[in-house]
């Protein structure tokens, strides 16, 4: 460290006394002396001015560093955190005004330098207890929203978040719970009625099912049932691509994602999708995300492959059973005596028919059981003309 050198305001006033002194010395007159002490008065008194307008400086620099840390946003900040918000506020306060102090006496008594390591470093730290705060706030800001999407979601956690501190966050986000904030090494940590603790990093661990990747899979399934039910094709390539699609999905949603996908039933059929061993492997940090994708990815692509199949059954079984309703006798035309029509209707062959050329002419039965024939109906001559007039055809021309 540089030595301490004598201040100017110091030597300054040892130089005026001794040229007064000289002055005193080789006076020709009363009047030097007066002179003399009127000029040293006028040099100190300018040297005040300076080294009053350096400390106004100084605090007014002082102030605007502290300031820069901000205030409690009340507004933001859930009532259990305000005071230990105000408390580590004035704290880091302080630890500001400390620090530009050190900084101030270094470079006006040691000749520090501003680019100086040490100067660097106590700028450093000055940041650090700016940002820390601003940090504090923004998990007071955070922690309202967790509290509200909890109590909006009727209490429910997605779970994949640990049973132990499912417990805990229940407590602390319920809508009348009760806790203090403590605020450790720039940390807020919530302290429950029964003295169990929360951190922030547990805080973090809290989420609920997720539903934007539910409705992913209700929408892939409807998909591939549909192709299904329409004998579309579900091939080779066309799971390649949706595999892909799906491993998109689950790694933009992270860890969380994966934990909905391994303990939460998405599919909402009560079953689930993955065993105990599984899961147990989707929970743990043994594999990477990316493996842990892959797995959720394939098990999904057997879960649609299973729903396409079923699809494609009800497809088939409604085709066999169309071809079992069509399946009526072809005959030739004019080989059948008559069939029954529309209004009572008998349609009976008549070789006579249509200039001796044959045809199905309209006649009814009449109260004695005779065919009386009836008017107002033409022959029909062809066999698309006898089939529309069928009714309840077992035979088809």
């Amino acid at each position: 460290m540089a030595t301490k050198t004598t201040s100017s305001f110091g030597a300054g006033n040892a130089s005026l006394i001794a040229g007064a002194a000289a002055a005193y010395k080789n006076r020709s007159s009363a009047g030097a002396l007066n002179q003399a002490v009127s000029k040293i008065n006028q040099q100190m008194a300018v040297l005040q001015a300076a080294e009053d307008a350096e400390k106004t400086a100084l605090q007014n620099g002082i102030q605007a560093s502290v300031a820069a840390i901000g205030d409690v946003d009340i507004s933001n900040t859930p009532p259990e955190q305000v005071d230990a918000q105000f408390s580590y506020l004035n704290e880091l306060r302080q630890n500001v005004v400390n620090l530009e102090n050190r900084k101030a006496e270094l470079m006006k008594n040691y000749g520090f330098s501003p680019n100086d390591p040490q100067i660097m470093e106590i700028n450093n730290e000055i940041s650090k207890n700016k940002q820390g705060f601003q940090q504090i706030g923004k998990d007071a800001t955070k922690f309202k929203e967790m509290r509200q999407e909890f109590i909006d979601n009727g209490g429910q956690f997605s779970n994949g978040v640990p049973l132990e501190l499912q417990k805990k966050l229940g407590k602390l986000f319920a809508e009348n719970g009760q806790y203090t904030t403590e605020i450790v090494n720039g940390k807020q940590v919530y302290v429950l009625e029964d003295g169990s603790r929360v951190t922030n990093e547990e805080l973090d661990k809290y989420f609920l099912q997720d539903s934007e990747m539910s409705t992913n899979i209700a929408a892939d399934a409807d998909t591939v049932l549909s192709l299904g039910r329409t004998g579309g094709k579900f091939d080779a390539d066309d799971k390649t691509i949706l595999k892909s699609k799906i491993l998109g999905q689950i790694k933009s949603g992270g860890q969380e994602r994966i934990l909905s996908m391994a303990n939460d039933d998405l599919i909402g059929n009560g079953i689930p999708m993955f065993n105990a061993e599984e899961k147990a492997m989707l929970n743990s940090n043994e594999i990477s995300i990316d493996e842990k994708a892959n797995i959720i990815a394939n098990k999904y692509m057997g879960h649609y492959d299973k729903i396409y199949q079923r699809g494609k059954a009800q497809h088939e079984a409604e085709k066999k059973e169309e071809n079992v309703n069509t399946e009526t006798p072809k005959v030739e035309f004019g080989s059948r005596s008559g069939f029954d029509g529309r209004n009572g209707i008998r349609w009976v062959w008549d070789n006579m028919a249509d200039g001796g050329a044959g045809g199905y002419v309209a006649k009814r039965i009449d109260s004695l059981g005779n065919l009386t024939a009836v008017d107002g109906y033409d022959v029909l001559t062809n066999a698309d003309e006898a089939n529309q007039a069928m009714v309840n055809p077992t035979f088809q021309f």
